[in-house]
């Protein structure tokens, strides 16, 4: 079966593989022949153009020789770029400047502007976390970590580590939305230090993120309350009796505790900063009592908030905490005993 070109010729459709407009030139038709060689016909408009597609489309499928009309033949060119292409705006998922490869094809270049990649979305979160006095023994903590966003995640997920500061202790592995890891190690400190706790998850084999979201700090604990001596009567020996009056615990419980210089408080703190509210004194004076590291005290202020901080006395004392360091104090002591309720001071 032949159809006559508008040069004349005869085209011979059973050799013909292909036809359909141009891609650029919507005037032209362009025929690609079984043997790879390619006939292109031009006309005055785009519309005479598709309906020369049309037409020759109805005559092969007649014949049974198919045709797709839109270039999905055995040419390779039909779905390919024909040249690199860096594009100037935003389209889709590709943003401006993304650049498309000569060769890219039509399935790869729809994925570009049409899916983008998403990594995952995640939380963690461990038990047990907080501020605790030297010494105190934290038993296990439960390491977890949640994807947020699983079902829309594109990359497979591989596994989540778990970290004690820099240290690899656990690893809990598969595609999955949550992941945990128990550390059972008892963790502890005699002396001031941070542990960190860190969660991170794999993906696409070599892509990494990481989270913390508090840590284990371990710190020397801090006294307050009234007291019924003067500065001059303060010494290592009755400051040491204050201190003993406690054991490592969890929880501060039982406060306050009383002994013959006053009435006391234990405070488990990573500042100096402090507000003693609602405190009744009678012809007795304020107490505070932190560890040096900490730093001087800039300011006290009364719950009118006029400055009080010249009102004190204060001095360095070496205590014995609970745990057995030998550890340097600040104390501070209202230096004039005073008699009222509803006190408040604010120490910063």
């Amino acid at each position: 079966m032949f159809i006559k070109l508008k040069d004349g010729r005869k085209l011979n459709l059973y050799w013909l593989s292909d036809c359909f407009v141009g891609k650029h030139d919507k005037k032209i038709v362009i025929f690609y022949m079984v043997n790879n060689t390619k006939l292109i016909e031009a006309y005055d408009t785009d519309t005479d153009a598709s309906k020369r597609v049309s037409e020759v489309e109805k005559i092969m499928a007649n014949l049974g020789q198919g045709g797709s009309g839109g270039g999905s033949s055995d040419c390779e060119n039909c779905c390919e770029l024909e040249w690199d292409i860096t594009s100037n705006k935003d389209c889709g998922a590709a943003p401006a400047k993304t650049f498309f490869k000569k060769g890219l094809t039509f399935t790869e270049f729809a994925e570009k502007i049409l899916r983008t990649d998403i990594a995952p979305s995640f939380n963690v979160s461990f038990t047990n976390i907080g501020i605790y006095e030297c010494g105190r023994t934290i038993p296990s903590t439960l390491m977890k970590l949640n994807v947020t966003n699983k079902p829309d995640v594109t990359y497979t997920i591989d596994k989540s580590n778990f970290y004690l500061d820099t240290s690899l202790v656990g690893t809990d592995t598969g595609d999955k939305a949550a992941f945990q890891y128990n550390y059972a190690t008892p963790i502890k400190s005699d002396v001031p230090k941070v542990f960190t706790p860190k969660a991170e998850i794999v993906y696409n084999t070599n892509k990494k993120g990481s989270k913390t979201n508090g840590t284990f700090q371990f710190v020397y604990p801090s006294y307050y309350g009234v007291i019924n001596i003067g500065m001059n009567d303060i010494n290592d020996t009755k400051l040491n009796n204050i201190v003993s009056q406690w054991t490592i615990v969890e929880n501060v419980t039982n406060n306050p505790k009383t002994t013959t210089e006053g009435v006391f408080n234990k405070r488990i703190s990573a500042s100096k900063a402090f507000d003693y509210t609602g405190v009744t004194l009678n012809d007795q004076r304020f107490f505070y009592m932190y560890p040096a590291s900490y730093g001087a005290l800039t300011n006290i202020l009364d719950g009118n908030g006029f400055k009080y901080i010249d009102s004190y006395t204060s001095k360095t004392i070496s205590i014995i905490t609970t745990n057995g360091q030998t550890v340097p104090y600040l104390v501070y002591l209202l230096t004039d005993p005073t008699t009222n309720t509803g006190l408040i001071q604010k120490y910063s």
